[in-house]
């Protein structure tokens, strides 16, 4: 489904207790078909806030990259397992296959390309 998105700026993503990832491998969907990786090449913000049930951002297709990313803000996401993570060329990337809850999943943080991480512990606690 992402890869039918090449067009997407802004997704926001909020206050919903049941959704466990944004987005997932369709159990129908072949193997053969899974990418390893794949690209949002025009998204700039990116929003998951007050997601209490959320564990990935992907589930069981793929990490995601996201070239023109620049602003990130995760809140309130205590089961979070994705790791979000700039790559060397300054890219926003979100990995998946993460074993165990992120250190950083349960406080709430936000990315900005120029400015990085900015970590706010108390504001929605």
């Amino acid at each position: 489904m992402a890869s039918g998105l090449p067009e997407l700026r802004i997704l926001t993503v909020k206050k919903s207790s049941q959704l466990w990832g944004v987005f997932g491998q369709d159990d129908r969907a072949s193997p053969v078909n899974v990418e390893k990786e794949m690209v949002l090449p025009n998204l700039n913000e990116l929003s998951l806030e007050q997601l209490s049930s959320i564990v990935y951002f992907s589930f069981g297709c793929c990490d995601f990259l996201f070239p023109r990313l620049e602003k990130l803000k995760v809140h309130q996401c205590p089961k979070l397992t994705t790791k979000f993570a700039t790559t060397p060329d300054g890219s926003m990337s979100a990995q998946s296959e993460v074993s165990e809850v992120a250190e950083d999943s349960s406080i709430n943080r936000e990315w900005n390309r120029y400015n990085g991480w900015k970590e706010d512990g108390d504001s929605c606690l």
